[in-house]
Formats: C-alpha cells, sequence, structure tokens
C-alpha cells in the first residue's frame, strides 16, 4: 500500500521503477524541480514536431517564452533551424530568452504585441505558435499565424480557457 510499480511512474509516496527508468536529481534542484523538467521537454518537442511538424525555416512564435516550458521550446525549435520570436514580460526574460536561442524578444506587456510580431514577419506572420497562456492570447495569436499556420495549445496560465472563433481558422486555414 502507498507503493507504485509501473514503466512511467505512478501516484505514490513510492515507486519501483527499472533501473534504466530512473534518473538522479541534478545537485542544487529539487526533486519537484528533477521531475516536471523532463515532462517539459518532451511536451515541447511532441507538440514542435509531432502535432506542428516544424521544418528548418519555419517561424515560431513562443508566449511565456522565459518559462520552463518556454525555454524548452525556443531551444528545441532554434536547434531545428526554426527563426523563433518570444513574447516575455521584461528585459531580463528577454536577455534569458536570447541566450536560449530566441532570434526576437517582444515585451507582452506592450498593447501592441500582436503588432510587433506581424511587423517582424514583414506582415507574413508566424507558422507556429506554442501558446500556454490562453485567454485573449490565444486570439490574439491566431491574428498573428501565417495561412496554414498551427497553434498549439500548451496550457492556461492566464487562468482563462480561450474561446476560439471557427471562422477565423476556416479563413486562415489554420
Amino acid at each position: 500500500r502507498g507503493v507504485s510499480k509501473g514503466l512511467w511512474g505512478g501516484c505514490a509516496p513510492l515507486a519501483i521503477v527499472e533501473s534504466g527508468m530512473a534518473i538522479r536529481s541534478p545537485e542544487g534542484r529539487s526533486d519537484q524541480d528533477a521531475l516536471v523538467r523532463p515532462v517539459i521537454a518532451v511536451t515541447a518537442w511532441i507538440a514542435l514536431h509531432e502535432r506542428a511538424h516544424l521544418q528548418q525555416g519555419d517561424t515560431l512564435l513562443v508566449h511565456a517564452g522565459a518559462g520552463a516550458l518556454g525555454l524548452a521550446t525556443i531551444r528545441i525549435a532554434a536547434a531545428a533551424g526554426a527563426r523563433v520570436l518570444a513574447t516575455v514580460g521584461s528585459p531580463d526574460k528577454a536577455d534569458v530568452c536570447r541566450a536560449a536561442g530566441a532570434d526576437t524578444v517582444i515585451d507582452y506587456r506592450e498593447a501592441t504585441w500582436d503588432e510587433a510580431v506581424l511587423d517582424a514577419t514583414a506582415g507574413a506572420g508566424v507558422d507556429v505558435v506554442m501558446d500556454s497562456v490562453g485567454g485573449t492570447v490565444t486570439d490574439r495569436s491566431i491574428r498573428c499565424l501565417a495561412p496554414a499556420g498551427r497553434l498549439l495549445i500548451a496550457g492556461f496560465s492566464s487562468g482563462e480557457i480561450p474561446s476560439i472563433r471557427a471562422n477565423r481558422l476556416l479563413l486562415r486555414n489554420i
């Protein structure tokens, strides 16, 4: 009782795993932090490569770029040869995103961040959006997508689940 046995883990105070599935927590990191890191990277990888089919030369917009998922997304997309735009809320976070591989960083506190995205793409829009924020950010992100663009919904950190207008998806073949 209270012990889980399974290939990919389980919900229990203790878990029995195959030795090849065990990973030592890095020094200086909490167990909780060490636990989520592999999940975050896998989430970004699956979203970019299996869902959005990100290709070299694609342009990607990452919201909350300095967050854990944002940084993993930036690194994976940059390694794949994509042009990466990231939104952040402070100059320090902008530096973190640039260091991770973002080509362009936009302050989402600016009322016209979506126009800045379109300006950065010469009006063409982005091929892929990684949206972990939700709410009105999702609606405004749709306006930033190029025709046949791909919208990845990865969470709702704003606390608001968006209502997406289906006509926008249809008209832009998103």
